[in-house]
C-alpha cells in the first residue's frame, strides 16, 4: 500500500486514544475534542455523542478492546 507518513497531530490522537484504552479513563482524550463536537460512528449502533463529556461518557460506557495503530494516510500529511 502506498501513502503519507501520518502527521504528528494524528500520531499525537493515536496515542491519546491508546492511553485511554489502557487506562480506562477518557476525560483527557475527549478534551481534544472542541466542546461541541460530535462523535458518530457508523455500522455500530451507539452514539451520536455531542460534547465532549458525552463522547468521554460513551467510550467509558463500551470502551475500546484494543488499540490503534497507523502505520500512514491516504492524504497528505500536515502538520
Amino acid at each position: 500500500m502506498s501513502g503519507e507518513p501520518i502527521s504528528d497531530r494524528a500520531a499525537r490522537h493515536v496515542a491519546a486514544f491508546n492511553d485511554s484504552v489502557r487506562s480506562g479513563e477518557w476525560a483527557d482524550f475527549a478534551g481534544r475534542f472542541t466542546p461541541d463536537a460530535t462523535m458518530r460512528f457508523v455500522g455500530i449502533p451507539v452514539g451520536p455523542f455531542t460534547g465532549r463529556e458525552a463522547i468521554a461518557a460513551g467510550y467509558a460506557a463500551q470502551p475500546p478492546s484494543d488499540t490503534l495503530t497507523v502505520t500512514f494516510s491516504r492524504w497528505p500529511s500536515r502538520q
